[in-house]
């Protein structure tokens, strides 16, 4: 059990499973941490304010040498383990009542996974849209993927009347989501032979400089802008959204993710159905959307823990 263990680790005693069980040992617990210096340090940085892991770390003072001296991952594990002890423990109320010790509220924020984008480039980066400039926009796509083999490519829209591609979200989006488009264009990199593959279509070079789908030639150098950084492509038979490799009917699918549906998957990955919907234990879920101004407000790109305590009278 993670709680036992690192009650072992922060107080030196070993508890037994009819111990464990019982109210006793978490009322000792609150006793304890309010006499633990990192647990006071702890209360001293966050004075009720939401702060994340990386900031709290940061703050905390009088660290032994041996914690200072280790990497961020090993303070964030101890931080979390101490989190884990506070939530655990237990107070007896002025009624003769016993309740929480302190109520701990961790956030887990992620950033919306909308309007994601690939580099047109070897190898590619994956990066939000809105963080681009609008130069940096004309160099990347939309990347698309198969929810059964995972293969993966980009996804443009194609004039009918030339070879160029358009980056414009909006036209790609339109396109993409109709039931039938002849103007949207799949382009999975492949080096291998198709035919050897069994697949349908043709191989193109892709220029990242002018968008321009040429035809393959011994030296990869695009013909109208002389770049010699062309990508060699498979352009699918059909643009339809069945996977052009495993033959998955409706398979293919924008990479990417809306603000409301990334919390019920994490919820779901993590708590088992019966305990979501036992009476009483609903988890809430919290959704804030930033808006992108001129001052920068965004959500970071990486997953943040936001940690707060609820203090209670103690």
């Amino acid at each position: 059990n993670y709680v036992r263990k690192q009650y072992e680790l922060w107080f030196d005693h070993k508890l037994s499973d009819s111990e464990f069980m019982s109210d006793e040992w978490r009322i000792r617990l609150g006793r304890e941490l309010k006499g633990h210096l990192f647990f006071q340090n702890l209360i001293k940085v966050l004075r009720g304010n939401v702060l994340s892991f990386a900031d709290i770390l940061r703050r905390m003072e009088k660290y032994p040498p041996e914690i200072e001296s280790n990497d961020e991952t090993y303070k964030a594990d101890l931080l979390m383990s101490l989190l884990a002890l506070v939530s655990e423990a237990r107070k007896v109320r002025d009624n003769g009542s016993i309740g929480p010790f302190l109520h701990v509220r961790v956030q887990l924020w992620i950033r919306e996974l909308g309007r994601m984008v690939v580099e047109i480039a070897r190898p590619p980066r994956l990066r939000f849209s809105d963080d681009l400039t609008e130069e940096q926009r004309k160099k990347h796509l939309p990347v698309v993927h198969c929810r059964e083999c995972e293969a993966m490519g980009w996804v443009a829209y194609k004039s009918i009347y030339d070879n160029a591609l358009s980056t414009d979200l909006k036209e790609i989006y339109v396109e993409f989501f109709r039931k039938s488009s002849n103007r949207i264009i799949y382009l999975f990199p492949e080096e291998q032979d198709i035919l050897e593959l069994g697949l349908k279509g043709y191989l193109a070079l892709l220029c990242p400089s002018c968008l321009h789908l040429n035809p393959v030639n011994k030296t990869s150098q695009c013909p109208g802008c002389k770049s010699e950084n062309c990508i060699k492509v498979y352009v699918p038979e059909t643009n339809t959204r069945h996977c052009p490799y495993c033959g998955a009917h409706n398979s293919l699918t924008l990479l990417g993710s809306r603000a409301a549906a990334l919390p019920v998957l994490v919820l779901i990955s993590f708590l088992p159905l019966n305990s979501i919907v036992t009476k009483n234990s609903w988890p809430f879920l919290i959704m804030f959307r930033t808006l992108h101004t001129e001052q920068g407000i965004l959500l970071p790109e990486r997953i943040d823990l936001i940690c707060v305590l609820l203090f209670s009278n103690w």
